[in-house]
């Protein structure tokens, strides 16, 4: 008993320090993030940031897209042997460009087509841009996370946030317009980009030439696949609610809906982070020994419930009075929202740090990807038909739902068919 209590104090005094890395890097990323869209929503008007955020939700559907579960596949395999990090880094960025650009002039032409209004169309092509440069650079990060390099993304995203809000500070005060801060924007997302190369090639040395041709392309893709339908589906599942609300109600609604959901995903950054430090060290566990394995994320699934809860409920308190302090009377309607999304933050805050984890690292990617495009059938259905009935509000509704549905199937799964059983102690 001793030795396993001294094995498990050790382990998580090497998870420690990266989660600790990761989580300083996303607290302080979110935290200019926010600002910068708390900022942005005072400074231009509501039907202004509606559109923003609409057209930010269908750019992150196109960047999440054309990641094609290269990430994840990546950092899997990355984990595992190191060796191959330049192979892998280049078939990531390739595949992703090819992929991004074929979306976005697939999007645009459509656009053009059904005559959308041209402003629309420019903020949705700058913002695209922006987040496939962004997508770039996590192909660099990828392989720092998989080789437990996590203090570049630490120094690095927070950077780049607090760039973004001073130039968002410079072009409030020149009296810039939305595209031009945009275009801004997406210059700091090609300086974080140059920074991430320039540190991978000091810390890994020369990339050098590797002959990947289309054929090594597709095969990646397919390689990938089932990694992919199930990162579409998230990049769907999690933006698709402004885009449905822009089309059915105004631009006004599509602004309240983005700050109570900006602050709820500002909030998903602890999650987020454990789940990014600890999905290396569970995938080396699950190949070593599965049956340690299960009882290891067993034990955190019994301690991440009682935390989440205390989290969602002390949220659910606070955060509501904050948002009509910080964002004024015109977000009012906002802090009902949160309050809402509250309840469902323990099932997000468990799904996004363990449980996707657990099934990435034992190579349930597949059985992840049929419950969550169940889910995401009914998260659309009830979303266009709450919407209708409540509003804005029906969305939120829809959204907890998902989540809880979502929570109770992973993990009915998990311990129905994927986690080993223990062997009885003999006497």
């Amino acid at each position: 008993m001793t030795r396993t209590n001294n094995a498990i104090t050790e382990q998580a005094s090497k998870i420690l320090p990266k989660v600790l890395n990761v989580l300083t890097g996303k607290v302080l990323t979110a935290a200019f993030s926010f600002a910068s869209f708390f900022y942005l929503a005072r400074t231009f008007s509501i039907e202004e940031v509606g559109n923003y955020v609409a057209c930010l939700s269908l750019a992150m559907i196109t960047s999440m897209a054309s990641n094609w579960g290269i990430n994840e596949f990546v950092f899997r395999e990355s984990s595992i042997n190191s060796k191959d990090n330049n192979k892998y880094l280049i078939k990531s960025r390739r595949s992703k460009a090819y992929i991004g650009a074929t979306i976005l002039l697939s999007v645009v032409t459509f656009m053009l087509a059904i005559e959308v209004e041209q402003t629309f169309v420019e903020i949705y092509i700058l913002l695209t841009l922006a987040a496939l440069v962004d997508a770039q650079t996590i192909s660099y990060i990828v392989i720092f996370r998989a080789n437990g390099i996590n203090k570049i993304e630490m120094y690095l995203f927070p950077l780049r946030a607090c760039a973004k809000l001073l130039v968002l500070f410079a072009v409030a005060y020149f009296n810039g317009n939305l595209i031009t801060l945009i275009a801004l924007w997406t210059t700091v997302n090609l300086g974080g980009l140059l920074a991430a190369h320039t540190l991978y090639k000091k810390i890994f040395g020369k990339i050098g030439q590797v002959g990947i041709g289309p054929n090594e392309i597709i095969r990646i893709l397919k390689v990938s696949s089932p990694y992919a339908l199930t990162t579409i589906i998230s990049a769907l599942y999690l933006n698709s609610a402004p885009i449905i609300i822009r089309i059915l109600e105004d631009a006004g609604d599509v602004a309240v809906y983005g700050v109570a959901m900006q602050v709820f995903q500002a909030m998903v950054f602890v999650p987020v982070s454990l789940n990014i430090a600890v999905q290396p060290t569970l995938t080396r566990l699950y190949v070593s020994n599965a049956q340690e394995w299960s009882i290891k994320a067993k034990k955190l699934i019994k301690y991440s419930v009682p935390i989440s809860i205390l989290l969602s409920g002390l949220s659910s308190l606070i955060i509501p009075d904050v948002i009509v302090v910080i964002f004024g009377e015109e977000y009012n309607e906002a802090s009902s929202l949160i309050s809402l999304l509250m309840i469902a933050y323990f099932a997000s805050f468990i799904i996004g740090s363990l449980l996707t984890s657990l099934y990435i690292s034992s190579n349930n990617t597949k059985t992840y990807f049929k419950i969550f495009t169940i889910i995401y059938l009914i998260y659309i259905i009830s979303n266009i038909i709450l919407l209708h009935l409540f509003g804005v509000h029906g969305a939120v509704f829809s959204f907890i739902l998902s989540e809880m549905l979502f929570f109770i199937i992973l993990c009915y799964v998990l311990f129905k068919s994927i986690f080993i059983p223990t062997k009885p102690n003999r006497t």
